[in-house]
């Protein structure tokens, strides 16, 4: 009798051990498969608060992006824009699509929310790499946005979503991780310059051209390919 209540507390023990290790860094994965690094998003931009302009308000801006297909779940990232006054949201176009085909459940969720948003698509181009690849979105319950900067600055840094096992921050010239996809490229300033395209630092899609089409969205000149 002793020896299995000792079996039954070491169980115990065990469990309790394994769970405190498991929140202790943050990893759990949600109904989704998930994978949360950790919520703590102050400690995982240590170091580059006074080299990036606004970098916690922009952080913010980023979004985890899920589309489902039949029992096929893709997860990349997305990032909100302002723009004359508005707000839209963009991710690259080979994200939201199956052979070119729109994928119908797709949903966001922003680093600093706790609930998904189910923007409507107003435009999207799915040339990889024809530096063409980016979708855009719009929602009411977008609030802000990252800063555009349609000139030709340095590509410095690239922000992720806090959900995926990829950096909220990292060199543009280093490795692109899988879930990158749809990632803000910023600036010295702080302003977004282009989206990560592709795991080749080649291919990205200039922020300008996502722009000029939305420019086209709103005049009502634009059309869908």
């Amino acid at each position: 009798m002793k020896n299995k209540y000792t079996n039954i507390l070491f169980i115990t023990l065990l469990i309790i051990l394994i769970l405190t290790m498991i929140f202790s860094v943050g990893m759990v994965l949600n109904k989704f498969g998930v994978l949360l690094i950790s919520n703590d998003i102050n400690n995982r931009i240590k170091g580059y608060e006074n080299e990036i302009p606004n970098l916690n308000k922009n952080i913010n801006n980023v979004y985890l992006g899920i589309s489902i297909d039949n029992f096929n779940i893709f997860r990349f990232t997305a990032f909100s824009v302002e723009y004359k006054n508005n707000y839209y949201l963009i991710t690259s176009g080979h994200s939201i699509t199956d052979k070119n085909k729109v994928i119908e459940n797709i949903k966001f969720i922003s680093n600093n929310c706790d609930t998904y948003i189910y923007p409507e698509l107003l435009y999207f181009e799915n040339d990889l790499y024809g530096y063409r690849d980016f979708a855009i979105f719009s929602d009411n319950k977008l609030s802000s946005g990252i800063v555009t900067d349609i000139g030709k600055d340095k590509l410095l840094y690239v922000f992720g979503n806090k959900y995926l096992n990829i950096n909220i921050i990292r060199s543009y010239y280093s490795q692109t991780a899988q879930g990158e996809s749809g990632s803000p490229i910023i600036d010295k300033d702080g302003e977004v310059v282009g989206i990560i395209t592709t795991t080749n630092n080649e291919f990205y899609t200039p922020i300008n051209l996502v722009i000029k089409e939305i420019d086209k969205v709103m005049q009502g000149q634009s059309y869908q390919k």
